[in-house]
């Protein structure tokens, strides 16, 4: 009998809460929200990154044992950065030779260890940088993110940062990364320093044992992708979240994928990723939300 009561008064509040949701959702100019934050680490995965960080410095030789690599990395990014003056392909192929030869060098002297090393150092340098950078583009006014870089293009730290990364100026204002009038992101600005990793360990990385972010890294900045990466196409979000909850079981990707859809006008893909996100039991609340709004929409002429 008491259960029977217990089902009776569980199956009325739920009808209740479904109804008042339905209110809600119906209320003309009610709209859920479309944000995306689980990629945003919490502190104890900060720690955990820094941590990462720390193990991989101590392999790091001495300042004299990286300056020509350095050296050779600068000049060859500063020769495709924007602004540079053209140099004849004979020419990049030499940088691009050099930049090679003391990669290998570097290596057979300190080994895979000490090149992860290198690029952790110079990630953290870059991620430094590109901060300076972004305080800067913070207080832009009357003008684009684009138009303050390149009317600064001489300043110390944008050079700086050109010479660790070339290009990536403009790929992080594409990507969301700076933006003009904004507050410096401490997170954006983490996934950036990662990003140029992953990059130093993919294009200089001497063998396969190298060329992988550690798991956390690599889940922090699929997720950011997935969800952050303004310049990335709806199916490469889609394919990209799917790699994620192979690596996050408890990743909420349905709901994720619904609200990818939602915001790029795909309302029958969906819909059909939010009515799995509840049958999966994901972030309910606002799944359900997201239903009855997406369905008011279609009831709508």
């Amino acid at each position: 009998m008491m259960s029977e009561r217990f089902s009776v008064y569980f199956v009325s509040v739920l009808l209740l809460a479904l109804g008042i949701a339905a209110a809600i959702v119906h209320t003309p100019g009610f709209s859920p929200s479309a944000t995306l934050e689980f990629w945003r680490p919490d502190a104890e995965f900060r720690h955990r990154l820094e941590q990462f960080e720390e193990q991989r410095l101590q392999h790091l030789p001495a300042v004299s044992e990286f300056e020509a690599l350095s050296a050779a990395l600068m000049e060859l990014n500063l020769a495709s950065a924007p602004g540079a003056e053209p140099l004849s392909a004979r020419h990049l192929n030499w940088l691009n030779s050099r930049f090679r030869g003391e990669v290998a060098a570097f290596v057979a002297k300190h080994g895979e260890k000490g090149f992860v090393a290198l690029g952790t150092y110079m990630a953290r340098n870059f991620r430094g940088r590109l901060k300076t950078v972004a305080k800067g583009l913070a207080a832009a006014q009357d003008e684009s993110a684009a138009d303050w870089i390149a009317n600064h293009n001489d300043d110390a730290d944008i050079h700086a940062a050109r010479a660790l990364s070339g290009q990536f100026l403009e790929k992080a204002l594409g990507a969301g990364i700076l933006r003009a009038g904004a507050g410096t992101d401490e997170d954006q600005l983490l996934v950036a320093g990662l990003l140029w990793l992953q990059r130093w360990l993919q294009l200089a990385g001497p063998s396969a044992r190298v060329q992988a972010l550690a798991g956390d890294e690599l889940a922090l900045v699929l997720k950011w992708k997935v969800e952050a990466a303004e310049h990335l196409p709806l199916k490469r979000r889609i394919e990209l979240c799917n790699v994620v909850t192979d690596l996050d079981p408890d990743y909420p990707g349905h709901f994720v994928q619904g609200i990818v859809y939602a915001t790029a006008g795909r309302r029958a893909e969906a819909e059909a990723s939010f009515t799995a996100s509840l049958q999966a039991g994901e972030e309910m609340p606002a799944a359900e939300d997201w239903l009855l709004f997406l369905r008011r929409q279609e009831e709508t002429p």
